[in-house]
């Protein structure tokens, strides 16, 4: 899950650092446990903007086993995330396409999230799976 963690950490820097580049004071308030990783700011209208992160990988007769679930408050769609082992390498798989998720698909979920970036928006949309 370290990996997982790791994207998002280095995306709320770098997103802290273009706040500061822009000289605004709204922060990414980050809230990390073990399994759980929330992530809210201000919206541009006061309306709290937020992403939840929820992974739990275990190791099953030497296979992994779980997954992580990513979501906003901004739509009822998810992304599911499968683990997968590449040599000694962990890597995410996005459920619905099958790719990676790299800190580029990160980077599009801030974008989309707490920038109502469009092109953002819809590079993401084949990575979300609707919830009823």
């Amino acid at each position: 899950m370290e990996t997982l963690w790791t994207m998002f950490d280095q995306a709320v820097e770098q997103a802290q650092g273009a706040l500061d580049e822009y000289g605004l004071l709204e922060r990414i308030v980050t809230e990390r446990t073990s399994h759980d990783y929330r992530l809210s700011m201000p919206g541009s209208g006061g309306e709290l903007r937020q992403i939840a992160v929820f992974a739990d990988v275990v190791m099953v007769a030497g296979h992994m086993s779980g997954g992580s679930h990513i979501s906003t408050n901004q739509t009822r769609a998810t992304i599911y995330l499968v683990p997968s082992l590449a040599g000694k390498r962990l890597r995410w798989i996005v459920e619905a396409t099958g790719k990676d998720f790299t800190p580029r698909v990160v980077d599009d979920l801030f974008l989309s999230v707490f920038s109502d970036d469009p092109a953002a928006t819809t590079r993401l949309s084949a990575y979300f799976t609707l919830t009823p």
